[in-house]
């Protein structure tokens, strides 16, 4: 259990599920294009195409959802590109996040990660926290790539390519963290591991300055990144990997957690 002043075990609220089905937007245009004038304006001309989320709908249970999601999965929809369904805590007034778990689902409808750290750690204007929001750690099977790995992180308008540069934390690397925290009694909020702590870290470039290598770092949730869904072209893995080698030297004393 995450450390908190207010704890709500799952056993305590109902929860229901919303599912989102998304869509690549024009699939039939090159994908990974970097010529787009909007994509320049609006991505930094990251590498990448744009998807768009529509709602499916609320479901009472997990299984339902899953089922719904096997169901779109076999129509075999032209441009589909996968699926999330989100946990919400019914009864509770909740700000900021407000999930209590996501799960996310390539397009055949297989389960591709799921993250059950919950996000809400104030509702009902209180400090509150529903379910456990504590991150211990990843168990190393659902730790799906290593450096040097070309990937795609899934944002809600867009999908982005990117290398990554560290992974996930384990349950072994977190181990010593929550010991020294239950050691010094943390119980206020933000005051240790959530879910913001389960991310990976990636390198990312911005080809229109690729001679100066504008470089960037980001820390995408774990259940957002998925293998590259089309080939990447031999020049831009190329470049993916000049950028992370710089990335390493530029900045070698960053602490992921």
């Amino acid at each position: 259990m995450g450390i908190k002043v207010n704890h709500v075990g799952r056993e305590k609220f109902k929860s229901i599920y919303e599912l989102q089905l998304y869509e690549i937007i024009s699939p039939s245009k090159t994908k990974y294009r970097l010529n787009d004038d909007e994509r320049r304006e609006y991505y930094n001309g990251m590498p990448g195409f744009s998807i768009l989320g529509t709602d499916i709908g609320y479901f009472e249970t997990l299984a339902k959802a899953e089922k719904r999601i096997r169901q779109i999965a076999a129509e075999n929809r032209r441009g589909l590109y996968g699926f999330v369904v989100r946990e919400k805590a019914l009864g509770y007034v909740v700000s900021g996040m407000n999930n209590v778990s996501v799960r996310r689902y390539l397009k055949d409808g297989t389960l591709w990660q799921a993250c059950t750290t919950s996000g809400i750690i104030f509702c009902d204007r209180k400090n509150m926290e529903l379910g456990d929001s504590g991150f211990y750690g990843r168990d190393p099977k659902t730790i799906r790539f290593k450096e040097g790995d070309i990937v795609e992180i899934a944002y809600e308008k867009f999908v982005e390519l990117a290398i990554v540069w560290q992974t996930p934390a384990t349950k072994e690397q977190m181990k010593p963290v929550w010991d020294a925290i239950r050691k010094e009694g943390v119980k206020k909020p933000y005051g240790y591991p959530g879910i913001l702590d389960d991310h990976y870290v990636v390198a990312v470039f911005n080809p229109y300055e690729e001679k100066v290598f504008r470089l960037k770092t980001d820390e995408p949730a774990t259940v957002n990144v998925l293998p590259p869904s089309h080939p990447v072209p031999r020049t831009l893995a190329a470049k993916l990997r000049k950028v992370l080698e710089q990335v390493k030297k530029e900045e070698k004393d960053f602490i992921p957690f």
